[in-house]
């Protein structure tokens, strides 16, 4: 579970838990009412980083949703330090009015200050077109489990780069996103 605002100047981080052992749920019988949610620190442009946090949504309309992979990759002055492919699998990935977010670990752990030197890019591997329509892309500074700091890489809270598909005729096989 992330909290994050959005604010003028991009999402920001605000508590997060990422081993929820039980639902939310007004109804007793299916999970707890309330849970505690700890505070994150926002981290610096130097906070070192050995994960990434990429959370989507796809919202409604023709040609929206996709069965194609999809790709991240983050490099750091002409070194990629995170490439990772996200799969069609048996949940709701990419699909309409669907959120979705991935956990991926960095080869190289890196900072902020050095992908403003690099670029962080999102592809799709196949010809059935998407159009995001919010794309937030966080750094956690911790291998695994909850993080202390939670780094704001990109935040698009309105897609406006076009559909991704690597069909020229549907649209962009890769963008480059702006570092937040």
């Amino acid at each position: 579970m992330l909290l994050f605002g959005i604010a003028e100047s991009g999402a920001e981080p605000i508590a997060m838990e990422t081993d929820v052992e039980h639902w939310l749920s007004t109804d007793s019988e299916e999970g707890k009412l309330t849970m505690p949610v700890r505070l994150v620190d926002p981290g610096t442009s130097i906070t070192v980083i050995r994960r990434v946090l990429l959370l989507v949504y796809t919202e409604s309309g023709t040609d929206v949703e996709t069965d194609s992979p999809i790709q991240l990759q983050i490099s750091t002055n002409n070194a990629i330090v995170l490439q990772e492919t996200v799969f069609d699998t048996p949940q709701d990935d990419l699909e309409q009015y669907t959120a979705n977010w991935y956990f991926m670990k960095a080869a190289v752990p890196f900072t902020r200050a050095e992908v403003i030197k690099g670029r962080i890019r999102l592809s799709i591997k196949g010809t059935d077109a998407w159009l995001p329509k919010r794309v937030f892309i966080f750094g956690l500074d911790t291998e695994e489990g909850r993080p202390n700091n939670v780094v704001r890489l990109v935040s698009i809270a309105n897609w406006d780069l076009g559909t991704l598909s690597a069909d020229p005729s549907e649209g962009k096989e890769v963008v480059d996103l702006p570092v937040a």
